[in-house]
């Protein structure tokens, strides 16, 4: 883990053995600086506390025979809602990389490499009509397939289930496609694999085979959708969070755009008497609340419409709706629901929430306007006593 100034805070024993270092080479240093003394020769510095994630490969030239190839990928961590740090996950795919140079060479030098592949790949090759004419031990390993399952057949039976153009265009056009694809074994269970596919051509330049590389990253892909569910997400209620809310709704709103007839309300809900709650009870009956309270939204709303948590008894709605009618019966129904008695932990909780609506395109055409003009309506209607729901009006 790094903080905002790309110092290393912590690292696991894995970490430590792909670089081959020592916890004291790396604790407390800047990952600038390290970078440079592996002798990273493709480094360039980036901000990795701007997007979700952030992948690269990073090529450390130990000498001058001898060459490391990872791939890193960065996930920023967020408290409160801002950003304090990042996760790097790193993967070690020299021997992916050193089977890519030497397979773009011939088939010939295919079979001087063959052990080597073996040893450290899945391997799988397939003829230009799409039979497969060689698997590996290693690609039964992880597939679960037998040899006799698969040799002879078409390249669908091995597990990948689902259309790529993308990567058919590629090879078919005698280039070489790198990326991650979700696989399936004999027994119908996903894997994740990190894969090169290098189309090889005969002296006359037709494709005659290609050869399919891949590396099981099934480990490493769970950790990255946990941390960016963990960055996109509220840790208490599971809610997406304020940079999803943004997110998404500058999506809706460039597809308002886009189409003259798009039309959703946005909803600003806050709990009328929650600090009471958590005065009154202590926070862990107040943390019981929200997550009853979130329960609640879920059965007011419709499918396709959106819950958000800002924090603490802030939360925003999107409802996909085309008429006034519409958003009048839903913010009716999410009125009543919510002034409801609440069974928490034992406790007979009431409370009552305060509703401020906002309609694009008539009460704004940008998240920031169509968000200040909800949380207007949301302050008038606690002006007004409290326990309603208000539709902005200029």
């Amino acid at each position: 883990m790094l903080n905002l100034e790309g110092t290393i805070l912590n690292v696991n024993s894995a970490f430590l053995k792909t670089l081959q270092l020592s916890a004291s080479d790396v604790l407390h240093q800047n990952y600038r600086d390290i970078a440079k003394r592996l002798g990273a020769c493709n480094y360039k510095r980036w901000n990795v506390y701007e997007e979700i994630s952030y992948s690269t490969e990073l090529t450390f030239r130990r000498s001058q025979h001898s060459a490391q190839h990872v791939y890193i990928t960065t996930i920023p961590v967020k408290v409160n809602n801002q950003t304090v740090g990042a996760y790097a996950i790193l993967h070690d795919i020299t021997p992916q990389k050193e089977a890519e140079e030497q397979l773009a060479y011939t088939l010939k030098e295919l079979e001087n490499i063959k052990y080597a592949l073996d040893e450290s790949a899945s391997v799988m090759i397939i003829n230009a009509s799409g039979t497969i004419t060689y698997v590996n031990d290693m690609y039964v390993q992880y597939s679960g397939y037998e040899k006799e399952d698969l040799l002879g057949k078409y390249y669908r039976d091995a597990g990948l289930h689902h259309n790529h153009d993308e990567l058919l265009e590629t090879i078919k056009s005698g280039k070489v496609w790198r990326g991650q694809l979700e696989m399936g074994t004999k027994h119908h269970q996903s894997y994740w694999v990190s894969k090169t596919i290098v189309p090889l051509k005969d002296i006359d330049g037709n494709i005659t085979h290609y050869v399919s590389i891949h590396n099981d990253i099934t480990e490493q892909k769970a950790l990255e959708n946990k941390l960016h569910f963990e960055a996109t997400h509220d840790s208490l209620t599971g809610l997406p969070n304020r940079a999803m809310l943004l997110k998404e709704l500058n999506k809706v709103i460039e597809k308002g755009q886009r189409k003259s007839d798009e039309f959703f309300a946005l909803l600003f809900l806050d709990c009328d008497n929650f600090k009471q709650i958590n005065d009154e009870y202590g926070h862990h009956i107040g943390d019981e609340f929200l997550k009853a309270y979130t329960k609640r939204l879920k059965s007011c709303v419709r499918k396709g419409d959106r819950i958000y948590r800002l924090g603490g008894d802030e939360f925003i709605i999107i409802l996909n709706v085309t008429n006034g009618r519409e958003i009048e019966q839903i913010a009716r129904r999410l009125h009543v629901s919510l002034q409801q008695s609440w069974n928490v932990r034992g406790y007979c909780l009431r409370t009552t929430t305060t509703i401020g609506v906002s309609i694009y395109p008539e009460d704004g055409e940008s998240a920031a306007l169509l968000l200040k003009n909800a949380d207007d309506a949301l302050y008038k209607g606690k002006r007004e006593g409290k326990n309603n729901y208000i539709l902005y009006q200029t």
